[in-house]
């Protein structure tokens, strides 16, 4: 259950990245282009939680969570561009070892930046929860005693559901 949530979770963030990058360099959005993001975003959040394992990051060694965010990167970038060649009719491997190497790199560069960001976040959330909802969650991720949203998708896949 958790490769299938960590591949939707992906696939989302690979369509709404597609989306980005189109507007950010101004260059024409086109469905091609957002559904190779979304095929990419699938198969390296698939690599990424299978990687990690149940438990996900919460569970993982540092060097195993880099490897995850590294080989998603890798895997994402390389079938994007795969698929985005396929789409346009033009030879399936052009571009696509740089579109990997690229690909790995931002996935570890995504992952340092979590690492680094992580603190910032739950010192500020329950701040930014309170001007919300009036009311601040005891962490960001949830109650201590669950572990967070890992734990409660965790728990989801154990029992089957």
């Amino acid at each position: 259950m958790h490769i299938l949530m960590g591949a939707l979770i992906g696939a989302v963030c690979g369509a709404v990245s597609a989306v980005v990058v189109a507007c950010i360099t101004r260059k024409p959005m086109t469905l091609k282009g957002v559904l190779a993001g979304a095929l990419g975003g699938l198969i390296g959040g698939a690599i990424t939680a299978a990687t990690l394992g149940a438990g996900g990051v919460a569970a993982a060694t540092a060097a195993r969570t880099a490897t995850a965010y590294l080989a998603g990167g890798a895997g994402g970038g390389g079938v994007s561009r795969a698929y985005e060649n396929y789409l346009s009719e033009e030879p399936l491997m052009e571009g696509v070892p740089a579109a990997t190497a690229i690909g790995g790199a931002s996935g570890l560069a995504s992952y340092g930046g979590a690492t680094v960001m992580e603190p910032l976040l739950r010192r500020s959330m329950p701040a930014v929860a309170k001007l919300w909802f009036g009311a601040a969650p005891e962490t960001p991720l949830g109650p201590p005693e669950t572990g967070g949203v890992v734990a409660k998708l965790d728990e989801v896949s154990d029992d089957g559901q």
